[in-house]
């Protein structure tokens, strides 16, 4: 857990302050941020430990809600009492593409003794990292009529993969939302979760032309359609917080659930010519269009999307599914290899550094590693491969250089130097913590890019702040 020291405990009156929460891949932050001076006055994390073993389709990815909802509570507490009376507003936002299934009037439940939630009649969230919609089944799922394409782990292919084949998953359920909007339902007590242009988006089959979902196409393919939740512009109120919860005061707006991927470089891209790079399990490379952009029809092999941003505003993105997540694996094959071989294992973090100091006394080398073991949306049958090995480039300091020039090589391939330079991009804001704590990563993205560089271990790259970020925004414009 992360916990910021505020200079505000102890203040006998409360400052006025936005809750800022995400709901992330594998951990849960919050961030309360004070309204006048936009200054982070609390975060807290927590690991959720909620990802489900899958040993009958390890294709699958889902997590426990409960484990989810759980681990956001236990941070919500650790708010000082000093605090929590003066919190306005709450802006969520989290994993997108995902969905989870819940049954209306017994999808929560609320204990007055410990102003807490728990989970009712809920399904499982089935992650944006679930592979059971291969590239098979999405020929047989009709295109979209938006300008994202359909891909594995998007909510409305899982839905549609779920009607499919294992429709005792839908039964008994009437409510569909990401995780976000599900806790979004819960503390607003809504009959009908609502979602924001930027998750409807990610599900797919949603046009952000029209706002409209893409209901005759769904409904033809036999999918689900009473389950599409009601779509609200990014920044707009909800709801409002129904009850005390943990100490946060009732009666304050939450704000429609966003994705983290927006929140995360909102506060980021403040100026024209800016691009933000973001590594941490994945890896997305991103700059806001020009006023007035429209994206271009769908196309499912282009590893550039436009994702809807804030006020009618769009995001060029390269969304690759390969970041910390390859250099994680890496780590895990030679935990894996030592517990094989009888060799006292070795913790992760210092085997992270020993990686990186190694990699760090070696030379270049041709030694070339295409790390993308996940594929890539546009072209998800790619796999992982290693050429030109030669018997003086198999140190593991080589391996590990060659491996983090692989995942920047990938980025580059999706959205490259010269494209961000014609787009009028004159700097790159890096954050994410595969970034910013892999010096080693940081001289090959330098070196790949030729572009000014800054990193950032602020609230740039923090989603929980960027949720409250936009709340702020939204609240003085009014």
């Amino acid at each position: 857990p992360v916990d910021v020291p505020s200079p505000y405990r102890g203040v006998s009156s409360p400052y006025r302050t936005i809750l800022g929460i995400d709901l992330g891949t594998t951990s849960v932050k919050v961030s309360l941020v004070d309204v006048d001076s936009a200054a982070t006055v609390f975060s807290m994390s927590k690991e959720t430990g909620a990802t489900v073993t899958m040993p009958t389709d390890p294709r699958g990815d889902e997590q426990d809600v409960a484990k989810i909802l759980t681990s956001l509570q236990d941070c919500v507490e650790k708010i000082p009492e000093e605090l929590a009376p003066g919190v306005t507003r709450i802006g969520v936002a989290g994993q997108m593409h995902g969905v989870m299934l819940w049954k209306a009037k017994q999808g929560w439940h609320y204990n007055p003794a410990s102003h807490r939630f728990t989970t009712g009649k809920v399904s499982r969230l089935y992650t944006w990292q679930d592979g059971r919609c291969t590239p098979e089944f999405l020929r047989t799922i009709p295109k979209p009529a938006a300008h994202l394409p359909i891909a594995t782990g998007n909510g409305c292919a899982t839905l549609l993969w779920l009607a499919r084949h294992m429709p005792e998953a839908l039964e008994g359920f009437d409510r569909a939302g990401t995780i976000m909007d599900y806790v979004v339902a819960m503390l607003c007590g809504m009959e009908l979760p609502v979602m924001s242009v930027q998750n409807a988006a990610s599900w797919g089959y949603y046009d952000c032309g029209s706002r409209l979902w893409n209901r005759e196409i769904l409904e033809e393919a036999g999918f689900p359609c009473d389950l599409l939740p009601r779509v609200l512009d990014p920044g707009e109120v909800a709801g409002v917080l129904r009850t005390t919860w943990c100490l946060v005061p009732p009666r304050i707006d939450v704000g429609a659930a966003l994705g983290d991927m927006q929140c995360s470089v909102l506060p980021s891209l403040v100026q024209r010519g800016d691009a933000v790079l973001s590594i941490s399990t994945s890896a997305q490379l991103s700059f806001q269009m020009h006023p007035g952009f429209l994206p271009p029809p769908a196309d499912p092999s282009s590893p550039l999307q436009y994702y809807p941003y804030f006020q009618g505003a769009y995001l060029a993105v390269a969304a690759a599914l390969t970041g910390g997540n390859a250099l994680a694996c890496f780590v895990k094959m030679i935990q894996s290899w030592l517990q094989d071989l009888g060799i006292p294992s070795i913790k992760e973090d210092l085997l992270y550094e020993r990686l990186l100091a190694s990699a760090q006394t070696c030379g270049d080398s041709p030694l070339t590693i295409v790390p993308t073991i996940f594929g890539e949306r546009h072209v998800p049958a790619q796999r992982a491969s290693v050429s030109n090995i030669a018997i003086d480039n198999l140190s593991v300091g080589q391996i590990t250089r060659s491996l983090c020039r692989g995942v920047v090589t990938n980025l580059h391939n999706m959205m490259s130097k010269e494209f961000l330079t014609e787009c009028g991009v004159q700097r790159i804001v890096g954050t994410g913590s595969a970034l910013t704590r892999n010096g080693i990563l940081q001289e090959e993205l330098e070196r790949t890019y030729d572009i000014p560089l800054v990193y950032s271990k602020t609230s740039c790259g923090d989603a929980a702040y960027g949720a409250a970020f936009a709340m702020l925004l939204e609240m003085q414009k009014r």
